[in-house]
């Protein structure tokens, strides 16, 4: 019978707890915990994700201050609004909602993403950061609840993270490239990683067929499919909005992190974790 990640239920119980150090943050600072959330253009996803982190935030005493900007503007243009959000001392956090407007590359957001300050950095978005990704966060918890499911064995176990070249799976493959770090987290101590992109289709099943632990983060829905996984594997989902397993997957699977319910929300808690680490640590 699969197991299924109950990343709702850690996420609130997360939140119960930040709510009351929100609350004395407030009443240390007199002012609420404050994150800059900025959002690039209007994509309707990036819209819903933003007001759900407000609302959220609001429920647990800490306030999201809205940055819209048009996708039309020069990088230059973004950059010196970031470095405005960068000297507000009431700002705590700042994060960058992604995928940004359609006319910036990766390397326009990786432009914009290094002007945020290290120490406000609580999405962990950006090299030398402060913090580490919520994301990252959430996937080593689900990777710890898993631990009673992965089979003993004199065998390392293979990881394997779809989508790894991705600003989310690269992320993911380095928190895992630090062994020490992840044995300490998860528990998890014996595996061979392997991270892959969608270069080959034919590739692609392969290398599902043969992973004990599959974290995906293309962000294409139904893209691994039943006949793909083996009996009694891993499933690590951090698609959004939709799931990245198709339906049959969570049958063959001992441990299976459902969409949506699982990473996402743990992701929301950890980031307001991140910002009072980044509030109560500044100097005032």
């Amino acid at each position: 019978m699969t197991k299924l990640f109950e990343g709702k239920r850690l996420a609130e119980e997360m939140l119960d707890d930040l709510k009351s150090q929100a609350h004395d943050f407030e009443s240390k600072y007199n002012r609420k915990l404050t994150l800059a959330a900025v959002q690039i253009g209007d994509l309707v996803e990036n819209t819903k994700y933003l007001s759900l982190k407000t609302k959220i935030f609001s429920q647990a005493g800490a306030e999201v201050k809205l940055f819209q900007y048009g996708s039309g503007k020069a990088v230059e243009e973004y950059i010196s609004e970031i470095e405005k959000l960068n000297n507000d001392p009431t700002l705590d956090g700042i994060m960058i909602q992604l995928p940004l407007g359609s006319n910036l590359c990766d390397a326009d957001r990786e432009k914009i993403i290094s002007t945020i300050d290290s120490s406000k950095d609580v999405d962990g978005m950006k090299e030398g950061s402060d913090f580490t990704a919520p994301v990252v966060l959430a996937v080593l918890r689900a990777l710890k609840e898993a631990g009673n499911y992965f089979k003993l064995s004199s065998k390392p176990l293979s990881v394997l993270v779809l989508g790894s070249h991705g600003f989310v799976g690269g992320k993911i493959m380095n928190i895992l490239a630090d062994r020490e770090r992840v044995t300490e987290l998860t528990g998890l101590d014996n595996y061979e990683l392997t991270g892959i992109d969608i270069e080959s289709i034919d590739r692609l099943k392969d290398e599902v067929k043969s992973a004990d632990i599959v974290i995906t983060t293309t962000g294409i829905s139904g893209l691994i499919l039943a006949d793909w996984v083996k009996d009694g594997f891993v499933g690590i989902d951090v698609g959004a909005p939709d799931a990245e397993f198709a339906e049959g997957c969570g049958e063959k699977a001992s441990f299976m992190t459902p969409v949506p319910g699982g990473v996402g929300p743990l992701t929301v808690s950890y980031l307001l974790e991140n910002l009072l680490k980044a509030g109560n640590t500044v100097d005032r």
